[in-house]
């Protein structure tokens, strides 16, 4: 049953992307973007550890405090540095496809769609 709302779900999407394809230029284009963000949220979390064990080999404690500040300072900065031209690289990359590729790709779903939805009726035999 599952299947077919699914299929029926696919459907609906293929023929959407068919008719409008800017739509879903868009959606690709925000989750290609926050797949990358995440991506990047965990280089920079594993970024940490490294730096602030180098950081905690100072023996003085205001100056090993500065520097562990400096380092999560610098490295959001760094990351929402990457993570604008990560999002700008996407949209250059995005809008370089042509509405024949967007299309196929709906054409893709719809046929997906059908055979989820009109496939799964046919009982199996054992």
């Amino acid at each position: 049953m599952i299947e077919r709302i699914v299929g029926w779900f696919l459907i609906i999407w293929g023929l959407i992307i068919l008719i409008r394809p800017e739509i879903f230029r868009t959606k690709l284009t925000k989750k290609a973007y926050k797949k990358v963000r995440w991506i990047l949220l965990f280089f920079f979390f594993g970024l940490i550890s490294p730096l602030f064990s180098a950081a905690g080999i100072i023996k003085w404690p205001l100056i090993r405090w500065i520097s562990y500040l400096v380092i999560i300072v610098g490295l959001i900065l760094l990351f929402l540095k990457t993570t604008r031209r990560a999002y700008e690289k996407i949209i250059s990359l995005v809008q370089l496809l042509p509405v024949s590729v967007l299309r196929g790709i709906g054409l893709f779903y719809l046929f997906l769609g059908l055979l989820m939805a009109h496939l799964m009726r046919i009982p199996f035999v054992k």
